[in-house]
């Protein structure tokens, strides 16, 4: 496990990691997701009135949507650890005219709200990065609310990612330490249901929620995913970028058609009780 200094400099990078690709994030990460964000407000089933909290709301996502549901007289706050993230959802609140969603910088780990006061809580592609955070969305939840989260699905169903992923891990220098953390861990079989159900949450149900990310051309899938997952890599990685676009646009043209390119993906989505 690393230090607490490590674990200082690992958040610091990842704010300005995501921070300077916030607006890539919005403009091209965004559109791709859409259909999970609409699963996500489905599921969460949010009602006028209800109190909500999103976990890791990126550039305002699923929280906007939310906030227009759980109108009049309902409230969404959403936060997220890059202040350009959440920036930007804040533009997006006052283009949209919505009043009743705020936009606030905060650590998951260090989630400051009192017990007991929201109805319901998401959380999409970030509360399942840090697992050990999920009883503390339990204390901030009424009784009988709940929590819907989606984590990756396991290397197979994240076929886009883990594709990137093997290519750029290629060119990682060998000393290189491992990960810290399994990205793909709460996505294998069983593994989201019983981090809930360990939490204590109740009527605890999973499921998977299966897309396709879409691109125009295999050149557009190395683009989107280096920009996704190459910025952040270390700088004997980012002297290949030329290399592992090539070898991105090979490994995923078994994907392209005609006239366009498709890569399943799959998210598991949970739902708990308080």
């Amino acid at each position: 496990m690393p230090d607490q200094t490590d674990a200082r400099s690992m958040k610091d990078a990842a704010k300005r990691s995501w921070g300077a690709f916030a607006e890539q994030y919005a403009k091209d990460v965004t559109p791709q997701l859409e259909p999970l964000y609409q699963v996500i407000v489905d599921r969460a089933g949010p009602k006028p009135g209800e109190r909500v909290l999103d976990i890791g709301s990126g550039p305002g996502r699923p929280a906007l949507d939310i906030a227009k549901r759980v109108a009049p007289g309902g409230h969404v706050t959403g936060f997220d650890l890059a202040p350009r993230m959440v920036s930007l959802a804040r533009e997006t609140a006052g283009e949209r005219g919505l009043e009743n969603v705020e936009f606030l910088e905060m650590d998951m780990e260090a989630m400051g709200f009192p017990d007991c006061c929201f109805d319901l809580a998401v959380s999409n592609y970030a509360l399942f990065m840090r697992p050990e955070v999920i009883p503390s969305v339990r204390r901030l939840l009424k009784p009988g609310g709940r929590l819907v989260v989606t984590a990756w699905g396991d290397e197979q169903a994240m076929l886009a990612h883990s594709l990137a992923a093997n290519v750029m891990g290629k060119y990682m220098p060998t000393n290189s330490p491992p990960p810290p953390r399994d990205n793909y861990a709460l996505g294998r079989k069983g593994a989201l249901a019983k981090a809930l159900r360990d939490a204590g949450f109740t009527r605890v149900h999973t499921e998977q929620a299966s897309f396709a990310y879409r691109f125009s051309t295999p050149g557009q899938y190395a683009d989107y995913m280096w920009d996704l997952l190459g910025r952040s890599r270390p700088p004997e990685v980012q002297a290949h970028v030329g290399e592992i676009k090539a070898e991105l646009s090979a490994a995923v043209a078994p994907f392209a058609s005609r006239d366009r390119v498709e890569v399943p993906f799959a998210a598991v989505l949970g739902i708990g009780y308080r």
